[in-house]
């Protein structure tokens, strides 16, 4: 019988994540010997990366080395080599250069061995840019208005829009709020049209789709819209801004274009530019006022507007029975808001007069005591004295500032002293005696030529400017005062080419036309040509040539001394300034 005997073992070592570990069964302690023979030689390893990155950074040191080795040698291979033919110790080293001068405006050759004989004995001058300063600008030292009116009808044209068809589509034009029309006794009605249609055709100008196509002309008393191939049809019609807007309409039939038929070209009825003209304000301003001694009391009473805050307007009022019978409703509408008065004072009209019950007329707003006919016995109304704007009236209340050297100083126009500046002709003596009482005497002279006001300074060097009002209406082109907000005895280099043209004493010529008829301003600096339109400002004007590299100049303006400075941008003979006119203008 035979017995066979088998035995097994298990393995002492195990492998997990590539490391080999001791079989944790075998020893029975529970405890990870890995990790605790990596925490005990912990501080050993430590010391071995430590030394290991020391190997490292030695590697790197000693391959920089090398490099900067090779790059000497080769510095000194090339230059302190006798076997190199650039070896800057040999004495034909530098006997071989050709000197060759690097200005273009001196010309001079030569050799390293005659380079030592040059001597530079004396420097006389260095070399500076060429200045040109100019003379006192002319004609911009004092500060003019337009010419003075005691009563006026408002231009009413700004803003007013019309719809221009062409190529199957509709564009809205408007009138920019700065065109004013003049209502004077001698107002040209094609001068006054022609402001119209040359900024229609400005609108125009700026649309790519209309531009170069359509254009506006007045001529005759007839305002013109046409295509410019002459074939296309062109149309124009009222602009709407809503169902109940007519003011498009109205705008239209003043212009003589109302009912026209598309076509080619169109040419508008003949009209007038008066002041019964739509084109002019046909609303009574609601600040007129009547003045009323009602038993012993004064009261004053306003005409005001209607339940929509609107002015009582009359453009749509033609007979002077209508006028009278508007006016007289609107003011017995505030009599009878006033309980001192409603019970005791009535207004009425009949044949086209006004007739007040319960009280004297004691004084008011001119336009009323003018246009009520009540300065006259058994007077009329007057629709046009009605919507016309007064010296007087307008001014009244307002201030105007003026700064003198920085000091600013407002002039009031009081109430109680508007006898004394009522009349275009007061007007000089009225702001004389305010500006001598604001600035002292003798610093500011104010005088009327030719019916306008001249602002001058007695020191030359001093700087006056109209700087703002207190009220519209006071300033502006179409203002009481005829003045431009922020005008200057100096040249103010916000105002356009043809702004300035009509400014001063001698008239700015221009040189050519464009295709729109526009006059067009050249002069020639340093022989490169510029070209400027009537609408680009003079500032624009002077810092495009100073920043075009062919002029080669700098252009400024001094407002202390008046004058230009011109400073060519290279020193030397090379620096050069010439400006000159082009054909028969005069801008340079």
């Amino acid at each position: 019988m035979s017995s066979t005997a088998s035995t097994s073992s298990i393995s002492s070592f195990y492998t997990e994540n590539g490391v080999t570990r001791l079989n944790g069964s075998e020893l029975m302690s529970g405890l990870d010997t890995q990790k605790l023979i990596d925490a005990m030689t912990a501080k050993t390893q430590s010391k071995i990366d430590k030394q290991n990155s020391l190997e490292q950074v030695a590697t790197w040191r000693r391959e920089m080395y090398r490099e900067v080795e090779s790059l000497m040698q080769k510095l000194s291979d090339d230059y302190f080599s006798f076997a190199s033919d650039t070896n800057i110790l040999s004495s034909t080293f530098f006997s071989s250069l050709d000197l060759v001068s690097s200005s273009s405006a001196v010309s001079a050759t030569g050799t390293a061995s005659n380079a030592g004989n040059v001597v530079v004995n004396s420097v006389s001058q260095t070399a500076k840019a060429a200045v040109y300063t100019t003379q006192d600008i002319s004609g911009v030292t004092t500060i003019q208005s337009g010419a003075l009116r005691s009563e006026w009808a408002q231009s009413a044209v700004g803003g007013k829009s019309l719809v221009v068809g062409y190529g199957g589509k509709q564009y809205t034009l408007t009138v920019d709020s700065s065109v004013t029309l003049d209502s004077g006794a001698d107002a040209d009605a094609n001068a006054n049209l022609t402001k119209i249609t040359d900024n229609l055709n400005k609108q125009i100008a700026s649309s790519d789709e209309l531009k170069g196509h359509v254009e506006f002309s007045a001529e005759n008393g007839q305002v013109t819209l046409k295509s410019t191939d002459g074939t296309t049809d062109v149309s124009v019609t009222a602009y709407k801004a809503d169902g109940d807007d007519t003011s498009g309409e109205t705008f239209l039939s003043a212009l003589g274009l109302s009912g026209k038929t598309a076509a080619a070209s169109i040419t508008g009825d003949t009209v007038t530019t008066d002041a019964d003209s739509p084109l002019f304000n046909q609303t009574v301003s609601s600040a007129s006022y009547l003045k009323l001694k009602v038993d012993g009391t004064d009261y004053t009473v306003y005409l005001g507007t209607d339940e929509d805050g609107n002015p009582l307007d009359l453009s749509n009022v033609s007979s002077t029975d209508e006028v009278a019978n508007a006016v007289a409703q609107q003011l017995q509408s505030q009599i009878a808001g006033n309980s001192d008065l409603k019970d005791k004072v009535s207004v009425t009209s009949s044949g086209g007069k006004i007739t007040i019950t319960g009280g004297d007329v004691s004084g008011g707003s001119e336009n009323l005591l003018q246009g009520l006919g009540l300065q006259a016995d058994g007077g009329t109304v007057d629709k046009a004295a009605l919507t016309k704007s007064y010296l007087g009236d307008t001014l009244a209340g307002s201030t105007v500032s003026f700064t003198l050297d920085g000091v600013t100083k407002a002039v009031s126009f009081s109430e109680s002293e508007k006898d004394d500046y009522d009349e275009a002709g007061k007007i000089s003596g009225y702001l004389q005696k305010k500006l001598n009482t604001a600035f002292g005497s003798e610093k500011v002279t104010v005088a009327e030529e030719s019916g306008r006001l001249t602002f001058s300074v007695t020191d030359s060097t001093s700087v006056l400017k109209i700087a703002s009002a207190s009220a519209s209406g006071v300033l502006g082109e179409d203002g009481a005062l005829r003045l431009r907000y922020g005008a200057v005895n100096r040249l103010d280099t916000t105002m356009t080419l043809d702004e300035y043209a009509n400014s001063v004493s001698t008239e700015l010529s221009a040189t050519e036309t464009d295709a729109d008829g526009k006059p067009l301003y050249e002069l020639n600096v340093n022989g490169k040509a510029f070209t400027f339109s009537g609408d680009n400002e003079i500032g624009t004007v002077l810092s495009t040539i100073s920043n075009d590299s062919d002029a080669g100049v700098n252009i400024q303006y001094s407002q202390t001394s008046n004058c230009f400075r011109i400073l060519a941008d290279d020193t030397g003979a090379q620096g050069r300034i010439s400006v000159q006119d082009v054909g028969s203008g005069n801008l340079a």
